[in-house]
């Protein structure tokens, strides 16, 4: 996004792969990204898709890909840092504090096969979360990490997935393979599975 009047014309900006920021490889971990990037005339800002991928060498690991701005014929940049006033925003521990500096220049992109719980996981109903048995979930009713956020999951999809996905653990034990957590412990689901919430 920039600052200033939009132009009647378009104008073109520069993004660079920071090399010492960047432990992803280009080609393997992401899409070669084009330095020149647009922002077309009569607007303020502009999208930058950046495609990843997700590797089989990924699998609880991450990497890293840093981008920095560049300036060009059309853009300068007068802002290298950007200074949180109090209060403007939260930041997550692993960010830091609101009162640290913030790059306006640099940012990184964390690219990773790292799950943890999302936020619409239903645990009285499915159960503790684990990354096995949301992979096999995911695996057996075709659904992504999206497919468990707040807007998209509900009580009663849970309850209807967990269900299946208890009755087919039930087979499996009948049928004397039983499945297991990482730690060797029969997989369950969620103890309101068949009660009330």
């Amino acid at each position: 996004q920039i600052t200033g009047d939009a132009a009647d014309y378009d104008r073109y900006f520069r993004v660079v792969v920071v090399d010492t920021g960047t432990t992803a490889v280009v080609g393997h971990d992401f899409e070669a990204i084009a330095e020149t990037q647009k922002v077309a005339a009569g607007t303020h800002y502009t999208d930058m898709k950046i495609r990843l991928y997700k590797q089989a060498d990924l699998s609880g690991l991450r990497r890293s890909l840093m981008l920095r701005l560049e300036e060009t014929a059309d853009f300068r940049l007068p802002m290298g840092t950007w200074y949180p006033w109090p209060g403007q925003h939260k930041w997550a521990p692993s960010v830091g504090a609101a009162t640290v500096d913030i790059s306006a220049i640099e940012h990184t992109i964390y690219i990773s096969d790292i799950v943890s719980e999302p936020e619409g996981w239903f645990g009285g109903l499915l159960g503790d979360f684990t990354v096995k048995k949301f992979n096999l979930i995911s695996k057996m009713f075709d659904l992504t990490i999206d497919d468990f956020s707040n807007e998209n999951m509900n009580a009663n999809r849970a309850r209807a997935i967990g269900e299946r996905f208890d009755a087919w653990l039930k087979t499996q034990r009948e049928a004397g393979n039983e499945v297991l957590e990482e730690d060797g412990t029969p997989m369950a689901m969620g103890r309101f599975l068949y009660g009330s919430i």
